[in-house]
């Protein structure tokens, strides 16, 4: 199985997504609110770990500047969450800007 990033499905920002290898089975597992990035499965490929900022705005940051190219913006509310694959928030891991 897969878990990536991407902006799709009329939400307005990056979510995280589980898949099937094939392509198959496609899940939202992210919360829907916010911006995602860094989604991980851990060892158990029961639970993935990912960045968010959905607790400190339901809406979307800005999007990067990428006048100078493929950057990255690091949000101070992003905040890393384990969560089940399935989607099931566990807890927040984190609790500093950025």
């Amino acid at each position: 199985r897969l878990v990536f990033q991407s902006t799709r499905d009329g939400v307005e920002c990056d979510q995280i997504f589980v898949m099937n290898a094939d392509g198959s089975d496609q899940k939202m597992v992210s919360t829907g609110k916010g911006r995602t990035t860094c989604g991980y499965f851990l060892k158990d490929n029961r639970h993935i770990v990912y960045a968010s900022t959905h607790e400190r705005d339901s809406r979307c940051p800005p999007p990067a500047d990428r006048s100078k190219g493929d950057v990255w913006a690091v949000y101070p509310g992003y905040d890393i969450f384990l969560a089940t694959a399935g989607g099931t928030l566990v807890k927040k891991l984190t609790g500093a800007d950025g």
